[in-house]
């Protein structure tokens, strides 16, 4: 299986469940076995030393986190599209490429993925007084 055909997997199915309609359809649970199902093969792609295909979905699926359906998938869903990738791993690995991965790139993409994961703040009240209609002001209470 080719990593960028199981992307698009995982993609499709985060995408299906975050914008259709779930009355007749069942993407909740496929989205489940996709990011399970990536896991798997990404740890097997570790075992063979396919560093750079393993980096690449890495990347990948941390730029997805952040799409609207990524974001969708997180709030409404309370699942995890990152959670297809298993990180635990890149440290036991032999290779170097994956622990300096973990060390250096990983906290760069989970720092960008929870601030923009974050709520955005609420807009800060004004003590200004509020415009009328006729273009006067009227004090404020």
């Amino acid at each position: 299986m080719d990593l960028v055909f199981l992307h698009h997997c995982l993609q499709n199915k985060i995408t299906n469940l975050a914008t259709l309609s779930q009355k007749t359809r069942n993407d909740y649970r496929h989205s489940q076995i996709a990011l399970l199902n990536a896991s798997n093969y990404l740890a097997e792609q570790i075992h063979r030393n396919a560093d750079r295909d393993v980096l690449r979905f890495t990347e990948r699926v941390f730029r997805f986190a952040v799409t609207p359906a990524g974001k969708t998938l997180f709030k409404k869903f309370k699942l995890q599209v990152e959670d297809a990738i298993p990180v635990d791993l890149f440290t036991g690995s032999s290779s170097e490429k994956l622990a300096l991965f973990y060390e250096k790139r990983l906290p760069q993409l989970q720092l960008r993925l929870n601030t923009r994961r974050a709520p955005a703040p609420e807009p800060a009240r004004s003590s200004a007084p509020s415009k009328k209609k006729n273009g006067g002001y009227t004090p404020p209470l």
